[in-house]
């Protein structure tokens, strides 16, 4: 029996080991509870002094939007105002630039006109100045064969042939 005896003074040692342990495990663990324990009345006032400045801001909050939106529901005709304004510019507007589309193309189909005209005109004015230079240079030249040939006593004006009367009554025209 004197190895029973050793076995459980063994096992009395390990379990007054145990025990010890055991007993600085809880004596840190009552540590942290009280810590935890003080943290929590800390936060517990700091808490309410939180609340009550969340609910005078909460309270502020609900006094500036309710003052917000009495301001806007004054404003509401005026943004409708402002709204039928707009619509009555666009509509004007919209007018206006179909107007100036519309003037603007009778201004360049008569501007094109225009050029064809003047082109037309610039080129009989050329053709009219070509051929009474013509006549003229075949004027001086008959003037002069006549005074070579000394029948010529005086200056002759000789009349406009009817070409050159139509061709100046065409340009005229123009």
């Amino acid at each position: 029996m004197d190895f029973l005896g050793i076995g459980v003074f063994i096992l009395a040692l390990a379990f007054a080991g145990l025990v010890v342990y055991l007993a600085k495990v809880l004596k840190k663990t009552e540590e942290v509870l009280t810590h935890t324990a003080k943290t929590v009345e800390n936060l517990e006032g700091q808490i309410g002094d939180i609340t009550s400045e969340t609910k005078l801001t909460l309270y502020n909050t609900n006094e500036t939007i309710a003052d917000v939106n009495h301001k806007l529901s004054q404003l509401d005709p005026l943004f409708h105002i402002v709204n039928d304004v707009g619509e009555s510019v666009h509509t004007v507007s919209s007018s206006i630039v179909k107007i100036t589309k519309r003037q603007k193309g009778e201004l360049e189909q008569d501007a094109a006109r225009i050029d064809e005209k003047d082109v037309r005109g610039w080129m009989r004015t050329a053709s009219f100045v070509y051929y009474l230079t013509k006549k003229r240079r075949e004027r001086k030249q008959a003037i002069r064969r006549e005074q070579e040939a000394g029948n010529f006593n005086e200056a002759v004006e000789v009349e406009q042939t009817p070409a050159e009367a139509e061709l100046q009554r065409e340009h005229m025209k123009v």
